[in-house]
């Protein structure tokens, strides 16, 4: 079908779309495409942004603004019934292997949304770019859009029970903690998929790590803050020189920390370093009745 629609010179807006829509087809299946096709690609989206309909049965109503009309066909691409299939399959999915699936899908996705955001540079440059300064906090670059869909209606759903992609993460990571071989990419790819996929809707521009946040550092955190505690107890109930013990075992603990610094973002990092002096030495301290001086 795609190779039909490639072979003819669209001239109406439908005609333009069906044509955009089969090249979006090809590039978010990760299919090879030739610089004469995307740069025909390039043009016919350039068109479609600033070209009058020809079709005369086209009703002309307050929506025809062609600029408008595309990216309301991109979001609806990218609406729930695309990641259908890639839902149903997750859900049969659990611990390393959904990683290596995510990992996988998500490396494909986010190449095929960079091709998009090219793809539809004209788009952004103009109607993005004025909604934007007019104060329309729902209008994203194409990119931020294909980025939304995914968190929106894949990811939000892989997590809606039972937060199944955030416990395979903590497992993983556990197991490298204890000195088991992992493939830190699944890890690093998962991370770096969560961190793109925070929105600031008042600067698209701006890092927002809401969603790496949500999805895995804030339960992480927690995770290890109890295991810290159990540390501590167990060094009570076993040291009579806690604070020695408490020492070799943060030490060891930072150790485990720097070593995850092959996925964990830095700011992560500082943070379970902290919390882990804490419980380990700060907070047993007060409950020992003994001052801590910096």
């Amino acid at each position: 079908m795609a190779a039909d629609i490639f072979t003819s010179f669209p001239r109406t807006r439908e005609e333009r779309w069906a044509y955009l829509r089969a090249g979006v087809d090809l590039i978010m299946s990760g299919s090879q495409i030739s610089y004469s096709r995307y740069q025909s690609l390039y043009t016919q989206a350039y068109n479609y942004c600033t070209s009058p309909d020809t079709d005369p049965t086209t009703e002309k109503t307050e929506s025809t603004d062609p600029q408008a009309d595309l990216y309301s066909k991109l979001a609806e691409y990218f609406a729930a019934d695309y990641f259908e299939a890639s839902r149903k399959q997750a859900e049969e999915l659990h611990d390393e292997d959904l990683l290596r699936y995510y990992s996988s899908r998500w490396s494909s996705y986010d190449t095929g949304a960079n091709y998009l955001n090219r793809l539809f540079t004209f788009l952004n440059r103009h109607w993005v770019k004025r909604q934007r300064a007019e104060g329309r906090k729902d209008v994203y670059p194409v990119y931020t859009l294909v980025l939304w869909s995914w968190r929106e209606h894949f990811l939000l759903s892989l997590q809606q029970h039972d937060r199944k992609l955030t416990r395979a993460l903590i497992q993983l990571a556990e197991r490298h903690r204890e000195g088991g071989t992992i493939d830190t990419n699944l890890i690093n790819n998962t991370l770096s998929s969560l961190a793109s996929l925070g929105i600031n809707t008042e600067n698209v521009q701006s890092l927002s790590l809401d969603t790496y946040k949500e999805h895995f550092e804030t339960v992480f955190l927690e995770t290890s803050e109890e295991r810290y505690r159990k540390a501590s107890e167990l060094l009570r109930a076993e040291n009579d020189e806690y604070f020695q013990a408490a020492e070799v075992r943060v030490q060891k603990e930072k150790d485990c920390i720097s070593t995850a610094g092959e996925y964990l973002r830095p700011e992560t990092q500082e943070e379970l370093r902290r919390r882990c002096e804490n419980v380990l030495i700060g907070v047993s301290a007060g409950d020992l009745g003994i001052e801590v001086t910096q």
